[in-house]
């Protein structure tokens, strides 16, 4: 009964491990879908455009002054899984009674392999779409504007119309435990293998 205890420990020394590495990393998946010519997104099947994980919520820069939008703040992306680009960042923008924040891509290509302009946008196209947190949940309401210049600061009408969902992203490796945390599981395994051999060589002494 003490092995079997001692390799019950063992299992749940690394269960505690691996439920600690996914509470301390939480990364979010965020893809961008390509609707076309249709707002709501539903009329056609929408296509990926671009798909990236971050370490977890991306928050938009602080609010700038009435009439002004801020530098783009590079976006941390742990990893691309659909589509390319060179930079990606963020910028809120304060423009006529309306915050919100904006997607900024250079050298974008579609995960389709369609290219973009050196700099493109992806924006509020509606009210709803004023975002500053991006966090889990589904966003319609943007749509994908060329920009003039890095800050997007004149835009042209909307090429088309994207939808962005943001869920939990779970790399395809196993988590891999801290070594001290594998540590104390392997040793309290070897333990309990041990425990075994020990009672019986005690008792064919």
């Amino acid at each position: 009964m003490k092995a079997i205890r001692t390799f019950l420990l063992a299992l749940a020394a690394l269960a505690a491990q691996a439920g600690l590495s996914t509470a301390l990393a939480a990364p979010l998946r965020f893809t961008f879908y390509d609707c076309g010519a249709y707002a709501d997104c539903k009329t056609t099947p929408p296509t990926v455009l671009a798909q990236f994980v971050t370490p977890g919520t991306v928050m938009a820069p602080a609010v700038p002054p009435a009439g002004t939008r801020t530098p783009a703040e590079a976006v941390n992306v742990q990893q691309q899984l659909a589509g390319s680009w060179d930079d990606l960042g963020l910028i809120t923008f304060n423009q006529n009674g309306f915050i919100g924040s904006q997607f900024l891509f250079e050298n974008l290509q579609g995960a389709s392999g369609q290219t973009y302009s050196p700099v493109m946008s992806i924006a509020p196209a509606f009210v709803q779409a004023l975002e500053l947190v991006w966090d889990l949940g589904t966003y319609t309401g943007l749509g994908v504007v060329n920009c003039y210049n890095v800050n997007c600061s004149i835009t042209t009408t909307i090429r088309a119309y994207s939808m962005l969902v943001v869920d939990r992203w779970t790399p395809n490796t196993n988590t891999v435990p801290e070594p001290q945390g594998a540590a104390l599981a392997l040793a309290a395994l070897a333990l309990a293998a041990a425990a075994p051999r020990r009672r019986g060589r005690a008792a064919q002494a």
